[in-house]
């Protein structure tokens, strides 16, 4: 057979399998979809939905019709079609009813998949927001992106509830977060007026980290905290990259260049721990120990030379210990 005629045959058997498909994943949707964990713009959904007193989030698909409803809060409904052609797997949605939020009729481009009782959807705010490429909201995109569970035998997946003991600690870590994202915004104004470093922006995102980690841990987000994670994990790779530039062209010294990677290091291993990889966790620590040593010894060096003085020496003595006491812990806990 003509070889450009098996390629054909071959294309339009896929094109007729993947049609196929579009049937099957509407039948897959059918039901009730209760969110485990929600981004927008880079933001925790559940946190705007608590904060904004709207229960949790439920998506609703009946027929070729998707509704989406919070307790209280006006329902949304939208017609849907599916395209599994494309990849990711594609979904239209056609505004029916929104509250005003958008007009009736306009367009929304969607990215979906499905995997057993499990969906993913990431969703543009509006028609003028680009389609979704990838399964990310990062700030500023007015980017949607849901993980939802099946809703079966009635059985909603809530957020954790808050501890009475706890509620204190989300109250601080919530206004905690509330001023640093205030600061931020104000320190990105000033870096455009070249008042305020990269350098210290970057510090700031850190910190920002650490509270939106600890308030994820509060609610029991298992999924934000595993999304978060791996998010950290591209910024400090990057941050880390535009170091050894800077640090290649005399503009950063070791120091920073240390700092830089022992910070990649440690989210990495937030992310092995959270993620139950202890393989990974002690490979990543192993590289932390290795670079605190090699700094220790270039520290007793210079003392033995009358640079570096002792209080230098006993700190970073005691962040090794640290690191040791935190292998010991994490060995004992996987046994």
């Amino acid at each position: 057979m003509n070889v450009l005629l098996r390629i054909a045959l071959s294309m339009f058997v896929c094109s007729v399998a993947i049609a196929e498909d579009a049937p099957k994943h509407t039948q897959a949707l059918q039901g009730t979809w209760v969110l485990s964990h929600g981004v927008f713009s880079g933001k925790s959904l559940k946190q705007q939905l608590l904060k904004e007193g709207v229960g949790n989030l439920e998506v609703n698909f009946s027929d070729d019709v998707m509704t989406m409803s919070g307790g209280g809060s006006p329902d949304h409904t939208y017609q849907f079609t599916l395209d599994p052609a494309t990849d990711p797997k594609s979904m239209q949605l056609v505004t029916i009813e929104t509250r005003g939020k958008a007009p009736k009729g306009s367009k929304l481009r969607c990215i979906y998949k499905i995997d057993g009782k499990e969906l993913t959807l990431c969703m543009p705010a509006d028609s003028s927001v680009d389609p979704p490429k990838d399964f990310s909201a990062p700030e500023g995109s007015r980017l949607t992106f849901l993980v939802l569970a099946r809703d079966a035998a009635g059985t909603a997946v809530a957020a954790k509830p808050i501890a009475e003991e706890d509620a204190k600690a989300l109250q601080f870590a919530n206004q905690a977060l509330a001023a640093l994202d205030a600061e931020r915004l104000s320190m990105e104004a000033g870096a455009k007026a070249g008042l305020v470093s990269k350098t210290r922006i970057d510090e700031l995102r850190s910190e920002l980290f650490d509270a939106r980690l600890i308030l994820l841990r509060l609610q029991g987000d298992e999924a934000g905290i595993t999304m978060l994670l791996q998010d950290e994990i591209k910024l400090e790779k990057a941050r880390f990259e535009r170091l050894k530039a800077l640090a290649s062209q005399g503009y950063v010294g070791a120091g920073k260049l240390r700092e830089g990677e022992l910070r990649l290091l440690s989210v990495q291993q937030q992310h092995a721990l959270h993620e139950r990889n202890q393989t990974k966790a002690d490979e990543v620590l192993r590289r932390a120990l290795e670079i605190e040593q090699q700094h220790l010894q270039r520290l007793e060096s210079l003392s033995s030379q009358g640079v570096a003085n002792r209080s230098v020496i006993a700190q970073h003595k005691l962040r090794i210990a640290r690191l040791l006491a935190d292998r010991q812990i994490e060995t004992a806990e996987c046994q």
